[in-house]
């Protein structure tokens, strides 16, 4: 729906809500960060229609951050990115294996909501 109202070429959710496996808790950071134009989207809820990412010639091929490429192909190509709602998108971290190589102190640092365990309800996850 979000793709139909903003008008925009690439829409998507921000890593709102933040499950940190080796804490056990569930973070909210950045709430009512939501339903804006923005170039913050999580890698792993963005949406941009295919004629549009065939017009930027497709996915880089990049060992990592082919997340951060598309969204500066967009904004390079004169695109509106459009960040809808966190609800429904929980990123999860684990102790390793990540390309965006922050601690989880990070996230804590940025919490506005602190819940114990993986609260998928919290996040608005049924």
């Amino acid at each position: 729906m979000a793709y139909e109202y903003s008008g925009a070429m690439l829409v998507g959710k921000g890593a709102e809500y933040v499950y940190l496996s080796g804490h056990d808790r569930t973070i909210r950071r950045f709430a009512g960060g939501g339903e804006r134009v923005s170039n913050t989207l999580a890698g792993g809820a963005m949406m941009i229609d295919r004629h549009h990412l065939d017009d930027l010639l497709g996915w880089q091929s990049i060992p990592r951050g082919v997340d951060l490429a598309l969204i500066n192909d967009v904004r390079i190509a004169g695109g509106k990115i459009y960040r809808t709602h966190g609800s429904g998108y929980m990123l999860v971290r684990n102790a390793k294996g990540h390309t965006w190589q922050v601690d989880d102190s990070y996230f804590i640092d940025l919490a506005d909501i602190t819940k114990p365990g993986c609260d998928l309800a919290f996040a608005g996850i049924a």
